[in-house]
Parts: C-alpha cells; sequence; structure tokens
C-alpha cells in the first residue's frame, strides 16, 4: 500500500478516489478504515462547531474555531489506533 503509514487524516472521500488494488488492500486492514471513519466523524463535528474550512458565515455567531491538531488515539476492538484530533 503506497500510504500506509501516512493515513493519519484522510476521509472517506479520499478512499473513494484511490484505484481498486489500494481499496482492496484497505479492506483487509479493516483499523484503516476504522481511522478514516473516525476522521470524518470527528470532521462532522468539528464542522457543526466552526462552520466549513475557510467559510465566512460561521455558526454559533463565530465563538468556536479551528486550531490545529492535537495527537490523541481510540481504541478499535482490542487495539489502540493513534490518530489527530482537531482542536476547537
Amino acid at each position: 500500500m503506497i500510504k500506509s503509514s501516512e493515513i493519519n487524516r484522510e476521509k472517506m472521500s479520499w478512499l473513494m478516489t484511490q484505484p481498486l488494488d489500494i481499496k482492496a488492500e484497505i479492506l483487509t486492514q479493516h483499523f484503516e478504515i476504522g481511522r478514516i471513519l473516525i476522521n470524518a466523524i470527528l470532521e462532522e463535528e468539528v464542522s457543526g462547531y466552526t462552520g466549513q474550512r475557510y467559510a465566512r458565515n460561521k455558526p454559533h455567531e463565530g465563538r468556536y474555531y479551528r486550531h490545529g491538531f492535537n495527537p490523541g488515539s481510540v481504541n478499535l476492538g482490542s487495539q489502540k489506533i493513534r490518530l489527530d484530533v482537531p482542536s476547537v
């Protein structure tokens, strides 16, 4: 797999744009799919507070804003998956 060690903040749209051989390889590694889904969930939650990236119209009267990422982890089954958690 080309980006096996670099999948940290990718979302489902990234997965769908990959060639078929990469999709098949990721399917055999279900923890990577879990990481991609967790990133999509986190991005949706952050967008609910801060609005879309670079948008002028902010929800919640602009009280929340994106502020980089912090290292974090999630337990998926019995394995701990490290990922970047967005800061709000």
